[in-house]
């Protein structure tokens, strides 16, 4: 049984985009998630997406997203030997979110659904 986490974040930078085979696409990006005023958790996640899928060019730093997925244990040995691990969300449901994240502005983002085709892998 997997945890599922949800909640809404910025990203901190582009998303970097991955070839993983001929119909699919990984996107890995990082978002920042407000604690409180003063503090903010930040959080490595990634996305399989179909090879023709767009959603990369909405997925920029400063955009609002909403996502849900679950987390998953990263593990691997340093080349000094040294066993590293880490958790990152594994995004099953995005919902990109109005703005980009500028006071006043007022643009319209578009869903997933508008830009990422449905395909089976």
């Amino acid at each position: 049984m997997a945890m599922v986490v949800a909640g809404v974040g910025r990203l901190v930078k582009d998303c970097e985009v991955k070839e993983v085979s001929e119909k699919a696409n990984i996107v890995k990006f990082s978002i920042a998630v407000d604690r409180d005023k003063e503090n903010a958790d930040f959080f490595d996640c990634f996305m399989f997406v179909s090879k023709n899928s767009k959603l990369s060019e909405y997925l920029k730093k400063g955009k609002a997203v909403f996502i849900s997925g679950s987390l998953q244990q990263e593990r691997w040995e340093s080349k000094d030997g040294q066993k590293r691990s880490r958790v990152v969300i594994k995004v099953d449901n995005l919902q990109l979110l109005g703005g980009n994240g500028k006071s006043g502005s007022k643009n319209e983002a578009p869903t997933v659904e508008e830009v990422e085709e449905d395909f089976e892998f």
